[in-house]
């Protein structure tokens, strides 16, 4: 008989994942809002119910008699996962370790405690706090809606006045009644992937970010491995990534951390339980050769994942991923794409008569792409050849620009 796997979300960022369920011959239940949602597509069996009614899709659960439950690439229906896990004894993410990462506050705070160094913060509930929160901090300061994904509800403040305006916004935002406000840290910005299972971390490994500045807030457009670092750094790396770990007592999941260099010391941003977005996941496949799809859904089966990473071996040189945004906004009128070399491979997200925006965060993504090469530069070549070279796009009779 087949295992039934119940995976949360039927969007972009769970397609994958589903079809490789389906690889797997498992008996793939999805649950998400209705709509044409390109997951649903490789579904055997949709129930369209908000992700985050937890009670409602433990129930479909329990009636679905599934195996295990899972998500990637996503904090929305994170909660969902630890609940459901918890409830059913499955394997995955405590709801405890869940909430931890969903929650910017709750996830400082750990970080605090267990002593993992993270930015400076204030929670602020009101804006009669700001001037109390001025004698703790000094600009320029970064304000947070604690529930939000995607670099939403991020702002920089160098002033007073931002800084008001900027709170308001964020719990505005915000399904909470309250935001942080947080030192602004410079350096490098950079992130690990990781993967937990019974405790112990079986898979740990840095890649570089790309970088776009909006509003002074960094939005990750892609991600490249290998990123260059000391054996001495890698060390550092893996302790403070295990003391994360354990602060928010992360198991049987992956992990997605953000850091940033700040003179030698490394800084969590932030982290979840669950496989980093912007095609992280192919990176991973394209480098080491592993498929992380495969290995989320094996972990949810509660399967030993240790002989799968053990397998694992380094096959390209370099890897990296680039996500597409439009800089104008309109009706798409026309696509063309041309000859993909073997060391591109590329996905649109969009077709004729398709509405585009100009670029303000991720969700404004129009496509995806990965490349291999020799190094950093050599990628960076390839990919601004083929979008200048082979990705034709018009909105009206203008040649849409694409960043």
């Amino acid at each position: 008989m087949k295992e039934n796997i119940l995976i949360i979300g039927g969007g972009k960022a769970q397609l994958k994942l589903i079809q490789n369920a389906k690889k797997l011959g498992l008996n793939t239940i999805v649950t998400g809002i209705a709509g044409d949602y390109p997951g649903y597509k490789f579904a055997d069996k949709i129930y369209t119910i908000d992700i985050n009614n937890k009670e409602e899709i433990a129930r479909i659960a329990q009636d679905e008699n599934i195996d295990g439950i899972c998500l990637c690439c996503s904090d929305y229906g994170l909660n969902t996962v630890g609940y459901i896990c918890d409830k059913l004894n499955l394997n995955g993410l405590s709801e405890k370790a869940a909430s931890y990462s969903t929650n910017k506050l709750s996830t400082k705070k750990m970080l605090v405690e267990h002593k993992v160094p993270t930015a400076k913060y204030i929670l602020i509930k009101d804006e009669k706090e700001i001037p109390e929160a001025l004698t703790y901090l000094r600009f320029p300061l970064i304000v947070k809606a604690v529930d939000l994904q995607g670099s939403k509800g991020i702002f920089v403040s160098v002033n007073e006045s931002e800084l008001y305006e900027n709170v308001r916004a964020a719990i505005n935002l915000s399904k909470k009644d309250y935001c942080l406000i947080e030192e602004y840290l410079i350096g490098e910005e950079f992130g690990v992937q990781a993967f937990v299972q019974n405790g112990k971390i079986l898979f740990l490994h840095s890649h570089g970010d790309i970088l776009l500045k909006n509003n002074g807030i960094s939005v990750p457009i892609g991600h490249y491995m290998p990123y260059c670092s000391s054996d001495s750094d890698n060390q550092k790396l893996r302790q403070i990534i295990t003391d994360a770990v354990n602060a928010l007592g992360l198991d049987n999941c992956a992990v997605n951390v953000d850091l940033i260099n700040v003179n030698g010391i490394f800084h969590i941003i932030e982290l979840t339980g669950r496989a980093g977005a912007n095609q992280l996941p192919e990176i991973i496949k394209e480098y080491f050769g592993i498929n992380y799809y495969e290995l989320i859904l094996k972990n949810a089966l509660g399967i030993d994942l240790q002989p799968d990473f053990d397998k694992s071996n380094i096959k390209a040189g370099f890897v990296m991923s680039r996500q597409l945004f439009s800089l104008q906004s309109g009706t798409v009128t026309d696509i063309k794409l041309c000859d993909i070399p073997e060391d591109i491979s590329v996905e649109l997200f969009i077709e004729r008569g398709a509405e585009v925006h100009k670029f303000t965060n991720s969700q404004d993504c129009i496509g995806q792409l990965i490349c291999t090469g020799e190094n950093y530069e050599d990628c960076i070549s390839k990919i601004s050849k083929f979008i200048n070279e082979n990705i034709k796009i018009k909105i009206g009779d203008e040649l849409l620009t694409i960043q």
